[in-house]
């Protein structure tokens, strides 16, 4: 197999209901996964049951602030605690998209005095979130 790699960027990044479309505001943004992996249960035999897998997953990433009406500090404030569907996509002209339901938290506000005010958040994914590699092919 060739080598593959892929840049982030010009990408969207759009919620549902509530809506809105963040992209430029947005420095950084990626769908981190974990697992929680419980112990195998042995039996007397000497055969195992395979332990149990549990996923989950977070919507990451950094913004530039925008202390405007409609702008995304607004949106996760106004939104916070609601369940809304997210489209990720790291680079257009890819097609891949990352989708699913986030739980909205409300990002940090003000900074460093004289500098570019940023904020890093994290949203839980609700459930696990698909990744279509062909999303607008």
């Amino acid at each position: 197999m060739a080598i593959a790699s892929v840049v982030t960027g010009p990408g969207t990044l759009t919620f549902s209901s509530p809506a809105g479309t963040f992209s430029s505001q947005i420095t950084s943004l990626k769908v981190t996964t974990s697992v929680k992996r419980g112990d195998a249960l042995k039996v007397l035999s000497g055969e195992e049951i395979p332990p149990e897998s549990n996923y989950s997953a977070q919507l990451e990433g950094s913004c530039l602030q925008d202390l405007t009406q409609n702008g995304f500090v607004e949106f996760t404030w106004k939104n916070m605690g609601k369940e809304t569907s997210f489209v990720f996509e790291p680079n257009k002209a890819l097609g891949a998209a990352v989708s699913g339901k986030v739980l909205i938290d409300p990002i940090s506000i003000g900074g460093k005095v004289g500098e570019r005010a940023t904020s890093d958040f994290s949203f839980a994914c609700v459930g696990m979130p698909k990744f279509d590699p062909k999303a607008r092919k």
